[in-house]
């Protein structure tokens, strides 16, 4: 993917604190969306069985 910025383009934002900011987005996008919904979040860990590869 290529990124192309203006010439005079400077952050405004270290590279952390964009980080922190989209994880702060994403994060209340979230639960925004799922109050809106009604819906909660679970989670579960994922169950692997033994598998007999066929080669």
């Amino acid at each position: 993917m290529i990124v192309i910025y203006p010439k005079d383009y400077s952050s405004k934002l270290t590279l952390r604190e964009t980080q922190k900011a989209i994880k702060t987005v994403k994060d209340t996008f979230q639960s925004n969306l799922s109050k809106a919904l009604n819906l909660y979040r679970i989670t579960a860990p994922i169950m692997v069985t033994n598998v007999r590869r066929i080669t």
